[in-house]
């Protein structure tokens, strides 16, 4: 199990869109799962990592918590996780750091970057409130870059057109 410092007057609601994604997950809404792999402690010296409780670009500002955690990681020679946000990352060159965040253009990552996944939030879930369904399709393909003046091509989307609207004419209206 690995053992977790922050400073925990950052992980309030002021804060809640900009926490670390783990922490996140650990103190807001905990999940079973990490909480078997993952303890918030108290201590810095039964911790294993020292962890920014915030997005860097936000906690840099914070003087002396900021200085406070760093400090507390050189002198007890714990390694510390950043967590940069947004959509660029901020790489930083602090010994003995990890930083996480987003993978951006021409990234030039250092083996002390690790790249966190993307999570989207799946629209057909939650924005989209009638089912989903395919158009059939012809088996004659066309395509319109090549087909945009033409007439038969005109004649083939009408009757396609008509065809879905006649099928699915009760979810249209």
């Amino acid at each position: 199990m690995l053992k977790l410092y922050t400073n925990t007057e950052f992980l309030c609601e002021t804060h809640r869109r900009t926490v670390f994604p783990l922490l996140f997950d650990l103190h807001f809404k905990p999940d079973p799962r990490l909480l078997q792999d993952y303890q918030l402690v108290n201590s810095i010296t039964a911790c294993d990592i020292i962890v920014f409780p915030i997005d860097y670009t936000r906690f840099i500002k914070h003087k002396k918590a900021f200085d406070a955690l760093l400090m507390a990681s050189k002198a007890h020679h714990k390694p510390l996780w950043i967590y940069t946000a947004g959509d660029f990352g901020f790489t930083n060159y602090i010994k003995n750091s990890y930083t996480f965040r987003l993978g951006g253009f021409e990234s030039k990552l250092s083996q002390s970057n690790v790249i966190l996944p993307s999570f989207i939030n799946d629209p057909y879930e939650t924005q989209i409130p009638r089912r989903f369904f395919d158009f059939k399709k012809n088996s004659e393909a066309y395509d319109w870059f090549c087909w945009s003046c033409s007439v038969r091509a005109f004649k083939i989307y009408k009757r396609d057109f008509r065809a879905f609207k006649n099928e699915y004419k009760t979810e249209i209206e």
